[in-house]
């Protein structure tokens, strides 16, 4: 009965009923089909699908539909890579087929929703990027899909724009996720809470110029980001803008990045913030309204504890960026609070030196060759400011460490274009810590440069610069020193010459340097006035120079190496196997020119600790001036100076030009009254003698033309007294007591004139050897030619002053033979201090003349015994005239009274009695047995000394204790004569 009412029930009886319930019947088959058989179909499908195109094994939890409000829901997507490993992950997507859709014959979605998408991307250390994993699968499906699909009819394009037409409302993504991880630099990257919105998107064509209007924000590594847009991507000319923010970036997150790149900077502290708006019209491209600041930075190097630079803010306003037209336009750039350190060590490295040498990537060749020419760009910056800098540059040396300071540093830089011709303006200034500040303005353009400067420095303490004297040496420092000028100069650079044009003024004051601990040089001031330079012009000049209390210690060691030498490295240098290479050739010579250059009150101390006790000289109340030096062939500089010299006034003057390239000078100087004692441990070094005493006085005339140095130096030496000699093996072996004496006037001072001449081109010239060659060899003078050297000091003639000859064989001096002896006698008497030693000699043609002489004397005496009293008083033996020329007779009478005197045997008469011979045969009887050994020489010798002993006490008796004998001399030739020596 039942069955029956529900057959009944189900067989409609109107048509009616009929059309209502094959209706339900079609809606419960649609929603069972839809809702309950098509979710794990499609599931399967989609899993199956993306596996096979991704090669990955993908998961689809569950799919469901809405068979009524046509509502699609999918959850569990898990994409993983094709070893497992995690890759995209999507817990909801969801989208709504809309009713419209029939309306506008075209599908349109809404509520299209993907709740929670996560993808994870890693780079790793080969350079491959995780996904491209699932890209050769991709790629092999897409290529298979092309295949299938058919070719349209004509084989042609339409022109235009040939979309699926499809409407999107509601586009929305929550809650997305994305992690990287750089596995090559060990950083990893999120981008979390990602929100993203689109209210309405069409391709339809009527809705082609309708905007999108995309919103999205997301927090990146922990910061917020957020991005709006408005975009026509389907209209035919495309109209896009991106509006971005992104606030609190930490930059250390990035500090694998700086390390890979060769950077040895680690990044402590930073925080970026940056908008802009980013405008795509066309083929154009535009950043608008852009801004980039970066606040507490914070860097340091790898090995460092403390930070090297600190920024309280890098800020980037107003940044314009027309790619198309290649333009950088940026209303500002600050620069507030930056803090700088440095640091330099004692080898003079500075740390931030290897910066500067961080790798650059390498350049890759371009693949068609030559590089095709673009478009410069031009950048503008309407300022860069400069606020509350600091710089610090800690300065190591081997004996200080300072640290200098330059604060309050600001400044602007105005107007700056790389257009040709764009003028900037610049203002900076700063304070050191320790005293002093320092400005610099300007302005003109940078291209081509033409920027005039001017430089301002006022009583700036330069102390903390003293490690920076460590490079010149390690015992040198600076005391203290202050510097102030005011510049103004002109840069100029064109395609031929770079020049720089300075004119002002600089002045140090108060300037000490310090060798070790004591004070090596000093000046109260240095001032340049005029400054003039012109390096295009080759022209460099002053108005003046001046120097107040220059002092300068030098100081000579034991081993002879000055502190010059130990600070500055002055001493000789090793000869150089190459000739160093030739300056390149100028244009022009350089003009130097000089007003004026005084010094005054200046002090020079030498300290020669080679003696002991030390040789202390100091020369002090030094002033002088220089008027008028220049360059210039034909000028001449005028020279005034006068200084004290251990109590002892020296004073120059004179005209010179030292800038030739061959000096020229015409000098007069002098030294008054400088007493010698203070030289004596000089004297014994050098010459073996002290100096006990003695007043020193000098003036000199100086000339130098044509690379040739002539000079006259007249000397005065008042009461010189010589000590004992002692032990000095520098000393060279000189008659110096010898040569004073015999350079001593009676009151026993030295007055002589030394000419000092020389080639100043020769390599080997040197005055310091030059004059002690001269005086050398008038000590050498002294003691092998004393009177002709007096003579020539006497102004007499000095030609046969040096001995008296002899006639071979004869000791008895003859008045033609002694006409040189008053003469000696003079010079004797005018020099009471020296001892006349006469040297006698004898000689081989005195030997063979001996009989001969003998005979002449006995000969001479005998007449002489013959003639009445009074005439043998009136004459000498030696007076009278005897020989066969005279009379013969006479003569023979008289040999043969010689000749009967002899020892040897004669020939007698009858009687007994010698027998007369002729005069011949007696003669050289008498020649035959007469001695002539050396014995015989030696009594010559000393024969014809006591002569001229005599002669000389003759014409002056005070003499008698001041001539001495030497022992007779034998020689083989030139020797019948008597030498003069001195003692």
């Amino acid at each position: 009965m039942a069955m029956e009412r529900w057959k009944s029930f189900l067989r409609p009886q109107t048509r009616t009923g009929r059309l209502a319930l094959w209706l339900g019947s079609a809606v419960a088959l649609w929603g069972v089909a839809l809702g309950l058989v098509a979710p794990p179909i499609f599931r399967n499908m989609a899993e199956k699908e993306l596996s096979r195109n991704l090669g990955s094994a993908c998961s689809l939890a569950r799919v469901r539909i809405n068979p009524f409000t046509l509502r699609l829901a999918a959850e569990g997507l898990r994409i993983p890579l094709p070893d497992g490993a995690e890759c995209f992950g999507l817990e909801r997507f969801e989208v709504r087929l809309s009713p419209a859709t029939l309306l506008r014959w075209a599908p349109v979605l809404t509520d299209l929703r993907l709740i929670h998408p996560r993808l994870k991307l890693t780079l790793r250390r080969d350079g491959v990027l995780s996904v491209t994993d699932l890209a050769p699968f991709a790629k092999k499906a897409a290529a298979a899909a092309k295949e299938e699909r058919p070719v349209a009819e004509g084989g042609e394009k339409k022109a235009g724009l040939d979309l699926f037409g499809v409407v999107v409302t509601d586009l929305e993504i929550r809650g997305g996720a994305l992690h990287f991880r750089d596995d090559i630099h060990g950083a990893d990257h999120t981008l979390a809470d990602l929100s993203f919105s689109v209210p309405f998107t069409s391709t339809l064509s009527h809705h082609r110029d309708r905007p999108i209007t995309p919103f999205l924000e997301a927090v990146v590594n922990g910061k917020p980001l957020r991005l709006e847009g408005e975009l026509t991507p389907f209209a035919e000319r495309t109209r896009h803008a991106f509006q971005l923010r992104l606030d609190g970036l930490d930059l250390p997150h990035f500090q694998p990045y700086v390390a890979a790149s060769g950077f040895p900077i680690l990044v402590e502290k930073g925080v970026l913030h940056c908008a802009a708006r980013l405008e795509m019209n066309g083929g154009s491209l535009f950043l608008k309204e852009g801004e980039i600041r970066v606040r507490e930075l914070a860097l340091s190097r790898n090995e460092a504890p403390q930070p090297f630079f600190r920024l309280g803010e890098l800020a980037l306003e107003g940044i314009e960026i027309d790619v198309g037209q290649r333009l950088l336009d940026i209303r500002r750039l600050l620069i507030a609070a930056p803090r700088l350190q440095l640091h330099r060590d004692r080898n003079g490295v500075i740390d931030l030196q290897q910066l500067a040498g961080a790798p650059s990537a390498p350049e890759t060749a371009s693949p068609t060759g030559a590089p095709t020419p673009t478009p410069a760009w031009r950048a503008r910056l309407g300022e860069i400011a400069l606020q509350e800098g600091q710089l610090a540059a800690t300065l190591e040396a081997p004996r200080e460490t300072e640290t200098v300071r330059i604060q309050n540093l600001s400044g602007k830089i105005t107007g700056f274009d790389t257009a040709p011709g764009s003028e900037v303006g610049i203002l900076f200034s700063g304070q050191g810590v320790k005293g002093g500040n320092l400005a610099l303005e300007g302005k003109g353009p940078l291209s081509p440069l033409a920027l005039a400067l001017r430089l301002r420095v006022d009583g700036l303490n330069l102390q903390p610069l003293s490690p920076l004297f460590g490079a010149l040496s390690p015992d040198l420092r600076l005391g203290a020193g202050t510097l102030g000028l005011d510049l103004e100069s002109v840069l100029q650079s064109g395609p031929e010459v770079t020049a720089a044009q300075v004119k002002g003024e600089l002045a140090l004051e108060h300037l000490s340097l310090v060798d070790v601990r004591s004070e090596f040089a000093a000046l109260r001031t240095l001032r340049i006035e005029g400054l003039d330079i012109d390096t295009g012009k080759q022209r460099y000049g002053a108005g003046a120079i001046t120097l107040v209390r220059p002092r300068l210690n030098l100081i000579v060691a034991k081993g002879g190496a000055s502190n010059l030498d130990r600070l500055f490295g002055t001493g000789p240098q090793a000869a150089e196997t190459t000739p160093p290479s030739p300056a390149p050739a100028r244009s022009e010579s350089p003009k130097v020119r000089l007003a004026r250059m005084e010094i005054s009150d200046g002090m020079l101390l030498i300290r020669d600790e080679q003696y002991t006790p030390p040789l202390v000289n100091r020369l002090e109340k030094i002033t002088g001036t220089v008027r008028n030096l220049e360059s210039a062939p034909d000028s001449r500089a005028r020279l005034a100076f006068s200084a004290v010299l251990n109590g002892a006034p020296v004073t120059a003057e004179g005209r010179l030009n030292p800038l030739r390239a061959e000096a020229v000078a015409d000098l007069t100087a002098g030294l008054n009254a400088f007493n010698l004692s203070s030289l004596s441990p000089l004297s014994e070094r050098f010459i073996a003698y002290p100096l006990t005493k003695g007043v020193f006085s000098l003036d000199s005339r100086i000339q130098i033309e044509e690379g040739r140095l002539d000079s006259r130096h007249h000397i005065r030496l008042d009461g010189l007294e010589l000590g004992d000699k002692v032990e000095a093996p520098e000393a060279p072996n000189l008659p110096v007591k010898l040569g004073v004496s015999l350079l001593q006037d009676p009151a026993g001072n030295i007055d002589l004139t030394l000419p000092v001449h020389g080639d100043l081109r020769d390599p080997s010239f040197s005055v310091g050897g030059l004059v002690f060659k001269v005086i050398a060899n008038l000590l050498l003078k002294a003691a092998t030619s004393p009177f002709t050297l007096l003579a020539g000091m006497m102004g007499v003639e000095g030609q046969g002053l040096e001995y008296v000859s002899f006639e071979p064989g004869e000791g008895r001096l003859f008045a033609k033979d002694a006409k040189g002896l008053p003469t000696v006698a003079g010079m004797l008497m005018s020099r009471p201090k020296i001892h006349l030693m006469l040297i006698p000699h004898a000689d081989e043609k005195d030997r063979r003349m001996l009989a001969d002489a003998f005979v002449l004397r006995r000969l001479q005496e005998l007449k002489h015994a013959a003639l009445p009293q009074a005439e043998r008083a009136a004459l000498q033996p030696r007076m009278l005239r005897v020989g066969p020329e005279v009379d013969a007779d006479e003569y023979r009478k008289l040999l043969f009274e010689v000749y009967k005197e002899q020892p040897f045997q004669k020939p007698t008469n009858l009687v007994g009695m010698v027998r007369e011979l002729p005069p011949g045969e007696m003669l050289e009887k008498i020649r035959e047995f007469y001695p002539k050994d050396d014995a015989a020489l030696k009594k010559l010798a000393g024969e014809r000394g006591q002569e001229v002993r005599a002669a000389f006490v003759a014409l002056q008796p005070e003499l008698e204790k001041r001539i001495g004998i030497d022992p007779p001399q034998l020689s083989q030739g030139e020797g019948q004569k008597v030498g003069f020596g001195i003692q």
